[in-house]
């Protein structure tokens, strides 16, 4: 089994939420690999101050192909780990064929397959905002707490809004609730 697992974040956060994953493979010999999504190459505050005005017309496609050119980079085909968004485009890679194995958390679904309801609920600001196919939204501290961090203490929510919350392209949605480009 391979020794590299690659891990792909979903949309709203950067790599840095896997800091606690990446370190528990590491500690056991893994290489772990936790690149971004294009154009999401800088903190948190960075991207909320200022995303780069490209990342509005990524879509599911964009983002496959993107991870599909970071694997076969690799030496060997990694373990593929993704969460939500990124657990979608962990199976449309396993799909291709990439990868030694994959592991998909909380996964977008692939075409044909309905959201759960917390899903949908989640996605509803993205859905429902004014042309928000063509723009890039940001996910308010409201909604990260009903349905991103409802489990975590309310102490806590705010802090963990402020490190990992960054702003994601609103066209991935609606192709997601379409499907289109998740199949």
């Amino acid at each position: 089994m391979s020794k590299t697992i690659l891990l792909v974040h979903g949309a709203w956060v950067t790599p840095d939420c896997w800091a606690g994953f990446r370190k528990f493979f590491e500690d056991r010999g893994h290489k772990v690999v936790v690149p971004p999504w294009p154009y999401m190459d800088r903190p948190a505050e960075a991207l909320r101050r200022s995303p780069d005005p490209r990342m509005a017309a990524l879509t599911i496609k964009d983002l496959v192909d993107h991870f599909e050119t970071l694997t076969r980079a690799l030496p060997d085909p990694p373990i593929l780990m993704g969460h939500s968004f990124g657990g979608l485009i962990v199976q449309m890679l396993l799909d291709r064929g990439l990868g030694a194995a994959g592991v998909a958390i909380d996964a977008g679904p692939p075409r044909g397959v309905l959201p759960s309801p917390t899903a949908i609920k989640s996605a509803l600001p993205v859905l429902l905002a004014w042309r928000g196919w063509s723009r890039i939204l940001t996910m308010s501290f409201k909604s990260f707490s009903a349905t991103f961090a409802n489990t975590l203490p309310m102490s806590q929510m705010k802090a963990t809004y402020d490190r990992h919350i960054v702003p994601a392209p609103g066209r991935i949605y609606f192709q997601a609730a379409l499907g289109l480009g998740n199949e």
